[in-house]
């Protein structure tokens, strides 16, 4: 016994089948080759046939029975057509040991819902399920709103975390999952926090910087997009996608580097180089002649704090520069600095070699031969006379002797005794 169904019959339409005594469930894509059926990877236990099959609202259902036993499984997927079919995007829900095997087929819509009806083998028991997370309504979002601008620490320059919310849609719901993307389509997913079920009427979910489970790095001035689902019992459609924005942090203004501001020795080539702004990932560079920034010679977009000109400027000149972030948040231009670009050097005088001269060479005669002394005669010493005194004064002498001897002979008469 084969259960069919289809989203149509024309070409590119699905049709899906199982059969009673197999446990998968395959699809084909009308239009191709017949034998391209493919395993929708269906969770269906071993021993376990498809006994009902039916399309309604976009979800497929299966009703799969123990073909052994007195067990039926319910299986149902919103994955219709994705080239990667799993497990995972299936649901499965356990019937209490009742078996539901009614041919031609046990399963049945309420037409255009998702009201389901099972009648049971022994034909004692009428049995419902509504899916009441079918459609894409079933989770309607609260907050943040869209569009809304999460606000940065301006201590630390991380983003704030933030509380997703919606609504409860059913009290069947056993758990949610809040996925954030950073593209409008929803394609690139940054992460899915799990939420287990509430008693609350609004479930909630913290996720940002500052979380451990739920952590996520928000960038400033970037924007995100949120949407959220039930995984439990049944996978829902997503919810509607929303937007927030991360506020922009106010860009730095670049400190100028090198040249420095008012040099006069600049090469005519030179390096240009500015303090680097936290986070930022683009720079805009200009050269102009003037301080107004008029007509800038040099106007580029570059993602490093230095920069290096192709051609060389003109020499004897004054040129003025200065750069600004623009990414991701655009800031204010640096102060304008300038520089003055070196005439040549004046051509230097040829070098004065000087010419060492060799050493003297001074030869010195050998010394002449000692001269001998020669002999030499002194004459025979004259004996002079010896010389004659004149008579005066031998009258001199005796005149004194004789004064002499007088006065002797007073002294000795002076000393006689009266």
């Amino acid at each position: 016994m084969t259960q069919v169904t289809a989203t149509g019959l024309g070409t590119g339409d699905l049709i899906f089948a199982g059969t009673d005594d197999d446990d998968v469930i395959e699809r084909w894509e009308i239009g191709q080759d017949g034998t391209t059926w493919k395993d929708l990877l269906a969770p269906v236990d071993t021993g376990y046939g498809t006994f009902g099959l039916v399309l309604e609202n976009d979800v497929l259902y299966a009703m799969t029975v123990n073909v052994t036993g007195v067990n039926s499984e319910l299986q149902r997927t919103l994955e219709l057509s994705t080239a990667t079919p799993a497990a995972s995007n299936w649901a499965e829900v356990e019937s209490a040991n009742e078996t539901f095997d009614r041919a031609p087929s046990s399963l049945r819509t309420s037409q255009g819902s998702n009201y389901l009806w099972v009648l049971d083998s022994n034909l004692d028991g009428l049995w419902s399920l509504t899916d009441t997370v079918a459609t894409g309504s079933a989770v309607a979002l609260v907050s943040p709103a869209n569009g809304f601008q999460n606000p940065i620490n301006p201590v630390s320059g991380n983003s704030q975390d933030i509380a997703f919310s919606w609504t409860k849609p059913t009290t069947g719901t056993l758990s949610y999952a809040v996925n954030v993307y950073s593209d409008a389509t929803c394609s690139t997913l940054l992460i899915s926090a799990a939420k287990d079920d509430t008693d609350a009427a609004t479930p909630n979910v913290l996720i940002g910087p500052n979380q451990t489970t739920n952590a996520l790095a928000f960038a400033a001035g970037q924007t995100y997009y949120w949407k959220v689902k039930v995984t439990e019992p049944f996978i829902s459609p997503y919810s509607e996608a929303r937007s927030f924005t991360i506020q922009p942090l106010a860009a730095q203004v670049p400190s100028v580097l090198s040249p420095i501001n008012g040099t006069d020795k600049a090469s005519p080539r030179p390096s240009f180089s500015w303090a680097p702004i936290a986070g930022a990932s683009n720079y805009q560079f200009q050269i102009a002649l003037n301080p107004g920034m008029n007509a800038p010679i040099t106007d580029v977009s570059i993602a490093s704090t230095a920069y290096r000109l192709l051609a060389e400027l003109e020499r004897g000149t004054t040129y003025y520069w200065r750069v600004k972030a623009t990414s991701p948040v655009s800031g204010d231009w640096s102060a304008v600095s300038n520089f003055f670009v070196a005439e040549l050097p004046a051509e230097a005088a040829p070098p004065i070699v000087i010419e060492q001269m060799p050493a003297p060479i001074i030869n010195i005669p050998a010394a002449p031969a000692p001269i001998q002394p020669a002999d030499i005669v002194l004459p025979q010493q004259v004996v002079m006379p010896a010389p004659i005194a004149p008579a005066y004064i031998w009258a001199v002498i005796i005149i004194g002797a004789v004064l002499v001897i007088a006065v002797i002979v007073l002294i000795v008469r002076t000393r006689r005794t009266v």
